[in-house]
């Protein structure tokens, strides 16, 4: 228990947030490679998110077989978090090429959402409730690449 709790503490310590998404500079002393920050929001944030005025909108359209509505999402305050990995890398992932890896979440203040087309907004939730893929940064032999695209269904829409 101890080491879990050793272990849940220095995952905190590594999370490092874009405090505006626009910037994706990491801080000066950051364990996040800046090529990590430039890949995800160039693939990640702005595929998924537009500035609509004080809010920033998606809309996630569900292709098959997912069932259910397309849906539209509005956000408070939102952010991307990229967090090191916090198990370091094996001998086997280095000589196999990977040089750092982490992973990408979003977190707002509040989201809502609605079904796409229709009047009514849902109430506002606290935090991030639009889908967040377990998306997966990585520099393998000097290239970025982010894991998980394959299922990233948001795109940037200002909803009406």
């Amino acid at each position: 228990m101890k080491n879990i709790m050793k272990l849940y503490l220095l995952s905190c310590a590594l999370i490092l947030a874009v405090g505006s998404p626009g910037n994706s500079r990491a801080a000066a002393n950051s364990d996040v490679p800046q090529g990590a920050w430039d890949i995800a929001k160039a693939q990640v944030f702005d595929v998924g998110f537009k500035r609509c005025g004080e809010y920033w909108g998606s809309f996630e359209k569900k292709p098959p077989p997912m069932v259910g509505s397309d849906t539209e999402y509005q956000f408070k305050n939102l952010r991307m978090v990229i967090e090191k990995s916090p198990f370091g890398l094996s001998t086997a992932q280095k000589m196999n090429g990977l040089q750092w890896e982490g992973q990408i979440n979003l977190s707002a203040e509040v989201t809502r959402e609605r079904v796409a087309g229709q009047k009514e907004w849902g109430n506002w939730s606290d935090g991030y409730v639009a889908p967040n893929m377990g998306l997966t940064v990585q520099e393998v032999n000097g290239k970025w690449r982010i894991l998980g695209l394959d299922y990233w269904v948001l795109r940037a829409a200002c909803p009406n």
